[in-house]
């Protein structure tokens, strides 16, 4: 599989601006599923994000937070699109996506 870099930038409830860093685990069609180590977004909350894709183009894209898991040695954040899909799906999920060899 493969995993890209991502930053994350969103509002907390109480107003903070928030910016980490963090990896794809599992990238789909329309969202990702991304280790955050420092901070995790609230479940419906939208988040900007930016990857950089295998051959080092940026894409910034909205998202909304699905689910979380609060694992303290690996805190992920489930992230659906909203809107961008077809750049996303070009650059990031299609390099993503599992191959069959024969």
């Amino acid at each position: 599989l493969v995993s890209f870099e991502v930053r994350a930038e969103w509002d907390d409830p109480g107003g903070l601006h928030i910016v980490t860093e963090g990896i794809t685990e599992n990238v789909g069609p329309d969202g990702t599923l991304v280790h955050l180590p420092r901070t995790l977004p609230e479940v419906g909350s939208r988040v900007r994000l930016e990857v950089q894709s295998e051959d080092g183009k940026k894409l910034q894209v909205i998202a909304e937070v699905l689910r979380i898991e609060r694992n303290p040695g690996h805190p992920l954040a489930a992230l659906q699109l909203l809107g961008e899909t077809d750049e996303w799906k070009g650059l990031i999920w299609e390099p993503a996506a599992p191959r069959v060899i024969a």
